[in-house]
């Protein structure tokens, strides 16, 4: 199996390639763990070149996404191949993670959400400190003299 990954503005995009079996399955989450460097917002799996994943290989992807989400990012799968994806659906993955047909996809759902985000958050104004009030040692606020 071979890896290799690249960064999309907030967005990492890790692409294994060949077999994901029980010998090399362990390779996946190391090299997810090395890739992330900084806390990405989105983590797109790009399977397209997978040509099969055995029962490790499902046990590694599934780690490496909760490390992934553990360090706050969403994470999405694309171009899985049809006999991945019907192993993904069998297991019930497809319902523990966002499946895109394409990285364009799973990447533009990454801007979408952020967009959303930003578009449903309302401005907090900075509130500024209150000379006439202080808290003692318990907590209990006082006048201030």
């Amino acid at each position: 199996m071979d890896i290799r990954t690249e960064r999309y503005g907030a967005s990492l995009v890790v692409m294994p390639a060949g077999r994901i079996d029980d010998r090399v399955a362990p390779e996946l989450p190391a090299a997810l763990s090395a890739a992330m460097e900084t806390k990405e917002m989105r983590v797109v799996i790009d399977m397209a070149g997978v040509a099969y994943i055995g029962s490790g290989g499902l046990r590694a992807l599934v780690g490496a996404v909760d490390a992934c989400v553990d360090r706050g990012a969403s994470v999405a799968l694309c171009h899985l191949p049809p006999s991945v994806g019907q192993t993904f659906h069998v297991a019930g993955l497809d319902q523990l993670v966002e499946i895109c047909d394409t990285r364009d996809e799973a990447l533009a759902e990454e801007r979408a959400t952020t967009d959303e985000d930003d578009a449903s958050a309302e401005p907090v104004a900075p509130t500024p400190p209150d000379s006439s009030v202080t808290a003692d040692a318990q907590g209990d606020q006082e006048p201030a003299p």
